[in-house]
């Protein structure tokens, strides 16, 4: 046997990224979980998010963003997603309703002082290696997506199957939302599968730490062996977890977002970039100027 071990990343965001699941009308703790919901959505539209009707597999449902609650005659399904799932579904535990869960994916974000892009290759050659090693005929359906400006990502298994698995360029795939290095890994458990990492989580009370075991025993079995630091908040590290000259920012600029600052100023979206990038003052209005004489030397 071949095992690749990974020993860095500190775990900056651990739990369930997705979390659907039936229970049927009548049933302990319906009419609470009903509440819960419709009080989630009233608080993203009272934020200004937008919710909408909807009908997916013949539930007439309402939704937001992440959110979505639907009814048919003798089912009334919840659908959460993103970075309300751990706070839903530890208000779900508290009701203890009687639930089947549809799917749920358990999901581990490491920060990392360094950029690694080829970790989704890597990771790819090392299953492949230990398969090899293993002697088995059977071998993992691999998929590498390689993103380019969206970060690289890779699948094992294929997504109709009981548990499907990604391990993706979190910083890129973000569009560098947080500073620094990150890498994201989902175990999408399905059915069976998700009703067994449900009971898990309850068993456990702690959805972080039973996502993190999942994760970690899921990916140990294609071969590959991580250790992670202790969880800390993301808050905790230096933006990039390594000392950052202006020439190396410069050049991280100039490698990651010269081709969509060009693309929005050929389009004529000068202005909303800097609004968007929160320029302002002097600075501001000396590249307003630049931007008006650049339109005007292209209308001559």
């Amino acid at each position: 046997m071949s095992t690749t071990q990974y020993i860095d990343g500190e775990i900056c965001d651990s739990g369930l990224d997705w979390f659907g699941f039936t229970i049927k009308p009548g049933k302990q703790g319906v009419t609470q979980i009903e509440h819960l919901m419709y009080q989630r959505l009233a608080v993203a539209q009272a934020r200004g998010e937008k919710v909408e009707d909807a009908c997916p597999n013949g539930y007439v449902s309402k939704k937001a963003h992440g959110l979505l609650i639907g009814h048919k005659k003798d089912s009334v399904m919840v659908r959460v997603s993103g970075d309300v799932t751990n706070d839903v579904a530890k208000e779900v535990m508290k009701i203890g309703a009687e639930i089947k869960p549809l799917r749920l994916d358990a999901k581990v974000t490491t920060a990392h002082k360094k950029d690694d892009p080829e970790r989704a290759q890597s990771w790819r050659e090392a299953i492949r290696r230990h398969e090899a090693k293993s002697g088995g005929a059977r071998k993992t359906t691999l998929g590498l997506i390689e993103g380019r400006d969206f970060g690289d990502s890779l699948t094992c298994g294929v997504r109709s199957s009981p548990l499907f698995f990604r391990l993706y360029d979190k910083s890129r795939e973000s569009g560098f939302a947080v500073p620094g290095w990150r890498w994201r890994r989902e175990v999408e458990a399905k059915e069976e599968r998700a009703l067994h990492l449900w009971d898990a989580c309850k068993r456990s009370g702690d959805i972080q730490a039973t996502a993190q075991s999942w994760v970690k025993t899921h990916v140990a079995s294609f071969g590959i062996a991580e250790k992670w630091m202790e969880e800390v908040s993301y808050a905790d590290f230096p933006s990039t977890h390594h000392k950052t000259t202006d020439g190396k920012l410069l050049r991280w600029m100039g490698a990651q977002v010269r081709k969509s600052f060009h693309r929005l100023l050929e389009n004529g979206k000068g202005v909303e970039l800097l609004t968007e990038l929160q320029i302002d003052g002097h600075i501001r209005e000396l590249l307003l100027l630049a931007l008006e004489a650049r339109r005007q030397h292209e209308d001559v």
